[in-house]
C-alpha cells in the first residue's frame, strides 16, 4: 500500500492532519502485519523556491487512486489467474461518502466530523493489457518511494497469464483503452534521462525534472479532433493563465499553467468563425 503522507498530521498534536486522511493511524494499524504500508510524501523537485517547496510538500498529493489484484478467469475451469486493475474512486478519508440518497445528512456539520457533502465519483475496472499498464505505474511508484524491493515479478509466475487482448465467449465487444497520467520523475522510477529518450517517450523536460503530462496532451488532442460536441466534468477547472488579464500580477506567480481551458476557448472561437456549431458542456 502507498498512502499519501500528510505532513500536517503530527504525532499527538494532530494525528489525522488538516484534511483528515488519518495516514498515521493507517500506518499504525498495519504495523506488525504482513501488509506493507508506506506513507508516501509529495517531495518537491529540484529548482523550486523555498516557498514552492513548502507548498508542494504540505499541500500537493500524488492523487492516484488505483487497485491492482490477481483475479480468476471468467467462467472458471482454469487455475490460471489474470491481472485486474481499478482506477479512480473515492478518497478514503473523513467526510467523503457516496450513497444512493445523494443528500446531505441532517445536522452533519464539519464540527461533528462531517460529511461535508455527498461525493459523486466514478470508478473503472480494467482488464487485459491496460490492467498491466496500471500495474507498471504502481511498480514505478513503489520503486521510487516504496522502499524495500519486495514486489513480485508477476511476469515470471506461471499461474499469471501474460498481457493479452480481452475477448470472452459471452462478450464479443472489445474496447481500445489507453492509460494517461500526470506525474514526474520525482515520483516515478525509470524515466529516461537524455533529451532524445525523453522526446521519444513523449515526455517533457522541465527544470531538473522529467514530466509526464499525458492527461493534458490527450485532452487537448481530443478537443482538437472534436466536430460536434465536447463534454467535460471535473472537480477543478483552472488553467490557461497566460491568456488572463493579469493587471499587475505576474503570470508566473499565478501558476495555473495547463492549457485545457485555453484550448477549449480557442476551439469554440474557431468553430464560431467558421459558422459551425459545437455543443460544449462543462
Amino acid at each position: 500500500m502507498l498512502v499519501w503522507d500528510d505532513r500536517t498530521s503530527v504525532g499527538l498534536l494532530k494525528k489525522d492532519g488538516l484534511v483528515a486522511t488519518h495516514d498515521e493511524e493507517t500506518e499504525h494499524y498495519f504495523q506488525r502485519t504482513d501488509v506493507h504500508c508506506i506513507l508516501c510524501p509529495r517531495n518537491p523537485h529540484d529548482g523550486g523556491s523555498i516557498i514552492q517547496d513548502v507548498q508542494i510538500s504540505t499541500m500537493f498529493t500524488h492523487h492516484q487512486k488505483i487497485v491492482v489484484v490477481d483475479s480468476d478467469m471468467p467462467g472458471g475451469g482454469s487455475r490460471k489467474r489474470r491481472i485486474m486493475s481499478f482506477v479512480g474512486g473515492l478518497d478514503l478519508y473523513t467526510a467523503h461518502h457516496d450513497d444512493f440518497h445523494r443528500l446531505n445528512f441532517t445536522g452533519a456539520a464539519i464540527t461533528k466530523g462531517g460529511p461535508r457533502e455527498p461525493w459523486h465519483d466514478i470508478h473503472s475496472r480494467l482488464e487485459g493489457p491496460i490492467a498491466w499498464d496500471v500495474l507498471f505505474n504502481f511498480e514505478q511508484r513503489w520503486k521510487k518511494q516504496g522502499g524495500e524491493d519486495i514486489l513480485l515479478n508477476l511476469r515470471e509466475l506461471e499461474v499469471i497469464i501474460p498481457p493479452s487482448p480481452v475477448m470472452f465467449p459471452d462478450d464479443h465487444e472489445t474496447w481500445n483503452v489507453q492509460l494517461f497520467r500526470s506525474i514526474d520523475g520525482g515520483a516515478a522510477f525509470g524515466f529516461p534521462e537524455t533529451p532524445e529518450e525523453v522526446a521519444r517517450a513523449c515526455l517533457v523536460s522541465g527544470k531538473d525534472n522529467i514530466i509526464d503530462r499525458s492527461i493534458q496532451d490527450a485532452c487537448i488532442n481530443a478537443i482538437h479532433r472534436a466536430k460536434n460536441f465536447i463534454y467535460i466534468e471535473n472537480q477543478y477547472f483552472l488553467g490557461g493563465c497566460f491568456g488572463w488579464h493579469c493587471n499587475d500580477i505576474k503570470v508566473e506567480d499565478i501558476g495555473a499553467l495547463h492549457l485545457i481551458p485555453k484550448e477549449l476557448s480557442l476551439k469554440l472561437s474557431v468553430r464560431l468563425k467558421l459558422g459551425k456549431g459545437l455543443l460544449s458542456i462543462l
